[in-house]
């Protein structure tokens, strides 16, 4: 596959992720301000934030990933955004490993950056 099309792909595909998980963390920011009280609500409250966080940030790298994908000289920048995401997610799945959550989704998670990387990588 073209590199230039993986990058489309992933971008956009990085576009419906962030969307959906930052809608998904204001519905549970929603839900925990009602209910919770105290230091741990705080905890939870700003976990939530930093996920929500990480969801733009995912929506700028894919609207950025379709913007300079004919930019040659841009590609740097689409390199540096990458890793970035790739070192949070292998962050955020240290912490599942050692929890116990659900594995297969933080590999999907992996994937994504490192195939938006893979996008990137022919322009030098």
């Amino acid at each position: 596959m073209e590199s230039r099309i993986l990058l489309k792909i992933t971008s956009i595909l990085m576009i419906i992720m962030g969307g959906v998980t930052l809608v998904y963390h204001l519905v549970l920011f929603d839900g925990i301000g009602l209910f919770a009280e105290g230091l741990l609500s705080k905890i939870v409250l700003t976990t939530l934030f930093i996920y929500s966080g990480y969801a733009i940030f995912m929506i700028v790298s894919g609207i950025l990933g379709l913007v300079f994908n004919r930019r040659d000289d841009r590609m740097n920048v689409i390199r540096i955004l990458g890793t970035i995401m790739f070192i949070l997610q292998s962050l955020g799945f240290v912490g599942v490993l050692l929890s116990g959550d659900n594995i297969l989704m933080s590999i999907l998670g992996l994937l994504l950056p490192g195939l938006y990387i893979l996008g990137a990588k022919d322009y030098y």
